[in-house]
């Protein structure tokens, strides 16, 4: 940004063609592919993105962020996150609800019980979550 110079991307970031979103943390992209079937990461320090999952459930993968050294999405019925460290990934809303993330800030949005309620909100600090338990991921071998 300083000098206004086009610069070149990095060869996994320049073959990503018309994702359907895509975020980007500290050494982190995340994406979705156009029909929203597949989620991908790629980390700086891998030679190579990561299809992380591919659903063929009729629901759709959307709105990836990633959030310090995790990564979530929806597939339009829960929010999930995906820990980098481990591999492992959960559901992290009961249904709906949203995730947004700030560096290693994550905020959910939970959806309310009832129309006549206001939809909860609870904010977690990434760095002091342990990782999630999971098989050690081929991409930290």
């Amino acid at each position: 940004m300083d000098t206004e110079q086009p610069v070149t991307l990095p060869p996994v970031m320049a073959a990503v063609t018309g994702p359907a979103v895509i975020d980007a943390g500290d050494d982190t992209l995340v994406w979705v592919t156009t029909d929203r079937t597949e989620l991908f990461v790629w980390k700086t320090s891998w030679p190579a993105s990561r299809r992380i999952l591919a659903t063929t459930s009729g629901f759709s993968l959307d709105w990836p962020h990633v959030v310090g050294q995790f990564v979530t999405w929806t597939d339009t019925q829960a929010q999930y996150a995906l820990d980098l460290r481990s591999g492992a990934y959960t559901q992290i809303t009961p249904k709906f609800g949203s995730a947004q993330g700030w560096g290693p800030i994550l905020s959910l949005g939970y959806a309310p019980e009832r129309d006549d309620v206001a939809s909860a909100q609870t904010v977690v600090d990434t760095r002091t979550l342990p990782p999630l338990a999971g098989c050690e991921p081929s991409w930290n071998g």
